[in-house]
């Protein structure tokens, strides 16, 4: 027990009495306060395990309470290079600087009762050691700078850091963590620096802070475990801008096989934090795991981006997600809670795996939305029946052998642009997908939507160069246009507003509705429809004749398998004059019946004109001596062109008719 000598005065009515007086029997508290060792001469610089720089002398330990602090302005450097340096807790005042420096690591704190450490000046690693320095300090407040300039630092405990007003600064080296939280204030990555996990199960967590990084950001789970999870993840008012490299790795390999477990890494985004990926950044997800079998065995990758209170990421450079382990319970996930946009003019790539996905945190599900710049490519699962998408940007199904595979929850929304443009194409689940932007599959590209319960309508774009498969499903269009160079395959295809074309295949019962238009070909151009065609009473329907041959080199043409229903108007647009005498037979319709009749059908571009009805579907009218008839039961046109009279022949005509009145 220690023993404290008291100096005090007692006071009586007489001369003042001074006692000193030896109390061994008042013990010092249990919690009182640690040692104390102050630097001795302010303003000087020197090396930290000199017993000699500090006052009273002797090299602090686990108990000290150490200050460094120039008073009145007068900056001290405290160098630790050649032995490990303890204390209970360490003040480092403003202007002043703690210096790690040297080729050999060490340790800075204790594990063991943990440490703490006020900094209003400079706590420095400048080293050229490859090993790490153990910072074992588990409670920092720092409202000055701690920075990696050299070398190797890793935090080694789990504590927070409160960094506000502060600084860390990575300007070279590499800086470590375990599991931190860090609050407020900059941290910063510099250009060749890295900010990295340094554990199996580190969890760094930033709050209410602005970080840079132009270097290296690595989280790697490479060790598998029991249930061990790594995290690095924004929160609070956090922003994060990369303008470099940020990887978020999943390499778990080796050993435990036998064992159950679930490991994961993770970048995660909440509160109203914000990500900002640079046009130079790059965002790599990528899970390479190859450790065990067991089904109960899992090593997942996962950026999650959490909208609930208003997150907002922004990705004008490359998001990549990248799953190459070939066992089927590991997924790369980017995943979603609530509302979230990919804001940004950038591009995010899912590699050729089917475990790739675009899905939910949870059950709560919600939506996300591709911005109207950003670029959403690759093959993988997007929306995996659990959130909501929609699209404002382009989105590429783009896979060289694995299919693109799209399952929303409940819908799909295209407002930009989705193509299908991979040699695997793209499947369509089970949902509604509405396009008011632009559907496009490219030749020798399949667009697989045969899942029961699709449903696709359409109010602007659709262009098949390739294969649309709706199946047993109806597509649907109320506005816009639809072109069909390949094939598209549906139990309908319902054309309620808007135009048809193309020069392709249509397998299913095809309506144009009052209103909605029926134009063949591409200028001009046959189209073949493998069912019905109905041309609804107001619908329009458009052949385009520039010369005499059928199909893409002569006019237009439609080729029913099934039965035609006529109706509506029926424009003949004549591109060229056939001045040529003779008899023209253009084979416009064929089908294996017919039925109703169109109300109008009219001449137009080079001729102008309207054919009259006899009452039996055969249409006429003779311009210039030039004769139209179309006969609605075979679907042909015959242009009759008979020579224009000359002036000598008018002049004959004349006299004759001048003979025959004299006669009279």
């Amino acid at each position: 027990m220690k023993t404290k000598t008291i100096a005090f005065t007692i006071r009586t009515f007489g001369p003042s009495v001074r006692v000193l007086a030896a109390l061994s029997s008042i013990p010092l508290l249990a919690g009182s306060a640690s040692a104390q060792s102050t630097w001795a001469t302010p303003g000087t610089n020197g090396n930290w395990d000199l017993a000699g720089n500090w006052s009273p002398s002797g090299i602090p330990t686990s108990a000290t309470a150490v200050i460094i602090d120039g008073n009145g302005g007068q900056n001290t450097i405290v160098t630790i290079s050649t032995a490990n340096a303890s204390f209970n807790s360490l003040t480092i005042g403003l202007g002043d600087k703690v210096l790690m420096s040297g080729g050999t690591s060490r340790t800075i704190g204790q594990s063991s009762p943990g440490p703490t450490m006020t900094n209003a000046g400079t706590f420095s690693l400048d080293s050229s050691s490859g090993s790490p320095w153990l910072y074992r300090i588990s409670t920092v407040t720092n409202t000055g700078i701690i920075e990696n300039i050299a070398g190797y630092s890793r935090w080694d405990s789990s504590g927070t850091i409160t960094n506000t007003g502060g600084q860390i600064n990575v300007s070279g080296g590499r800086m470590g963590f375990k599991s931190n939280t860090i609050t407020g204030g900059t941290v910063t990555v510099a250009s060749g620096a890295t900010f990295a996990a340094d554990d199996i199960q580190a969890q760094t967590t930033l709050t209410d802070l602005t970080m840079t990084n132009a270097g290296t950001i690595t989280y790697d789970q490479n060790a598998p475990g029991s249930s061990r999870t790594m995290f690095l993840n924004l929160r609070g008012t956090t922003s994060l801008t990369n303008t470099n490299l940020m990887n978020v790795t999943q390499s778990t390999a080796g050993g435990n096989a036998p064992n159950s477990y679930s490991d994961s890494v993770t970048f995660s985004v909440g509160g109203t934090a914000s990500f900002t990926n640079g046009t130079a950044g790059t965002l790599n997800l990528s899970n390479a795991s190859t450790v065990g079998t067991n089904a109960n065995q899992n090593a997942n990758a996962f950026i999650d981006l959490d909208g609930t209170a208003g997150i907002t990421v922004t990705n004008d450079g490359n998001i990549n997600l990248s799953h190459t382990s070939a066992i089927a319970a590991r997924y790369t996930n980017l995943r979603i809670k609530s509302n979230v946009t990919l804001g940004g003019s950038g591009t995010t790539t899912l590699s050729d795996n089917i475990n790739n996905r675009v899905t939910s945190i949870d059950a709560t599900g919600g939506t996300l939305t591709n911005g109207a710049n950003q670029t959403l490519k690759g093959a993988g699962q997007l929306g995996v029946n659990s959130i909501n998408l929609i699209n404002n940007g382009t989105i590429e199904a783009g896979g060289a052998t694995v299919q693109l595979e799209v399952d929303p929850k409940v819908t799909f929304a295209n407002a930009g642009t989705f193509k299908v443009n991979g040699v695997a194409g793209a499947k369509w689940l089970g949902g509604t997908y509405t396009n008011s932007g632009t559907l496009q599959v490219d030749a020798s590209r399949t667009l697989d939507a045969t899942a029961s319960g699709v449903t696709y309508s359409t109010t602007n774009t659709t262009t098949i160069n390739g294969a649309m498969d709706l199946g047993s499903n109806a597509f649907t269009q109320t506005a816009g246009a639809t072109t069909v160079s390949g094939t598209l395959t549906a139990s309908a295809v319902n054309i309620n507003g808007g135009t048809l074309r193309g020069s392709g295949t249509i397998v299913g019962n095809v309506t144009i509705s009052t209103g909605a238009f029926l134009a063949p070909g591409n200028s001009p151009d046959q189209i073949d429809i493998t069912g019905s065609l109905g041309l609804n009473p107001g619908s329009f329907t458009t052949m385009e004749i520039d010369g005499t041959v059928r199909g893409a080199t002569g006019y237009d043409a439609v080729d029913v398998s099934g039965a035609l229903a006529y109706g509506g108007t029926l424009s003949l647009d004549f591109g060229v004059l056939f001045n040529s005498v003779g008899t023209y037979t253009f084979d416009l319709f064929n089908f294996t019946s017919h039925s109703s009749s169109f109300s109008a059908v009219n001449l137009a571009d080079q001729y102008s004109g309207a054919l009259s009805n006899n009452g039996f579907g055969v249409w006429s009218t003779t311009i210039s001596s030039n004769t139209w008839t179309f006969d609605q039961g075979n679907g042909n046109l015959i242009l009759t062109v008979v020579p224009e009279p000359t002036t000598s022949t008018l002049a004959g005509l004349f006299i004759m008719a001048g003979l025959l009145r004299r006669r009279r």
